[in-house]
């Protein structure tokens, strides 16, 4: 594998999109489900400093295959056939890292978080911006996923497809460098939206289905929690590593928004062109203010507020719309159960990828 492919959002802005879209280039290979194992809660990340440190790294190391067990971080609990090689995979990574040596390993977890807590200010912080990094876990997390995502059903030696594809493989709010280094030959590509669309297709569609992750009760709120995060990210604006576009783009442009993608990542052979995105469906998710008019005084807000962010929808032809809103990849959608999105759902929709990976060959 010669390149990887980070795909991200801002929480409902259509990264989604992007990963349907590169799944029609013959180049790629996708994993679909979101793959946080680099900076998740007890991730990758996290796991580092406590090995940094040195204090508690069994504890700390059996935390951290708990996690992915059992956090659905690559849902790899549903691949019955791949659990026993991941747990191998997870126990090679676990004799790579703990030093027998080390009379601080058997330290238990909790006390480790909680001395955490306590020192960090004083000294954790200090003492990984003197050590940032440890070569030693870089080189044994790189492999760590390679045997994950090759259990799975990567080729890493496909020198055809060799663009590997995650999602959500970084955050937007944490520094992305501190998840690049497991990854090879990484790039990232941010997906953002029309804050108004985000805005009413929370409220409207997302909120009543109990995914309430985006504050919409008061229009407020929302435009300060919308501004935080693209802080964020305001110096990645600035590298050649990471790629900022769109969700409109792709719906109402979809042909350059496809050729900024590929020339980016440096692929051209969409040989599946409109097999797996399909602008007419993402239609549906955009433009939601001239459905929901009773949020005018709400929309003319945001756009008071965030006139940067609003996408000039009247530079562009419209185009007819099919189906209505739905939420995630549309492979969901167009099978007709996108109000059931579920680990089992998801389960299938991956292995159907994989099974169209394989036929590629």
């Amino acid at each position: 594998m010669k390149k990887t492919v980070g795909v991200c959002g801002f929480g409902s802005s259509g990264s989604s999109a992007v990963v349907d879209l590169l799944q029609e280039f013959n180049e790629t290979q996708i994993f679909y489900p979101e793959f946080k194992i680099a900076y998740a809660r007890y991730g990758l990340e996290y796991l580092e400093r406590c090995f940094l440190i040195g204090i508690g790294n069994k504890s700390a190391i059996e935390i951290f295959k708990k996690t992915i067990k059992e956090k659905n971080l690559f849902i790899s609990k549903h691949f019955n056939a791949s659990k026993l090689n991941i747990d191998e995979a997870l126990e090679n990574f676990s004799k790579e890292l703990v030093s027998s040596s080390s009379i601080l390993d058997s330290i238990p977890f909790t006390a480790v978080e909680c001395a955490e807590k306590i020192t960090r200010k004083f000294f954790l912080d200090a003492h990984t911006k003197l050590n940032p990094h440890s070569p030693k876990f870089e080189g044994a997390a790189k492999k760590l996923i390679s045997d994950i995502l090759t259990t799975i059903g990567i080729d890493y030696e496909d020198n055809e497809r060799n663009v590997l594809v995650l999602n959500q493989s970084v955050q937007a709010q944490k520094n992305i460098d501190n998840s690049f280094r497991f990854f090879e030959n990484p790039v990232a590509i941010f997906v953002d939206r029309d804050p108004r669309d985000i805005y009413l297709f929370a409220k409207n569609f997302l909120h009543p289905r109990g995914m309430c992750f985006i504050p919409c009760d008061n229009v407020d709120k929302f435009i300060k929690y919308f501004i935080n995060l693209r802080k964020s990210v305001k110096d990645l604006r600035k590298r050649n590593d990471v790629l900022f576009i769109k969700f409109e783009e792709l719906v109402y442009d979809c042909d350059n928004a496809a050729k900024k993608i590929s020339d980016f990542i440096n692929i051209s052979q969409r040989s599946h062109k409109g097999e797996f995105f399909k602008p007419a469906c993402s239609r549906n998710n955009t433009q939601l203010s001239k459905k929901y008019a009773e949020y005018d005084a709400d929309i003319k807000k945001i756009e008071t507020e965030l006139p940067e962010y609003i996408f000039p929808f009247e530079n562009y032809p419209d185009i007819k719309s099919e189906g209505e809103m739905f939420y995630g990849g549309q492979s969901e959608y167009l099978q007709g159960n996108w109000s059931e999105v579920s680990t089992r759902s998801m389960t299938a929709k991956f292995e159907s990828i994989m099974n169209k990976n394989k036929r590629r060959l």
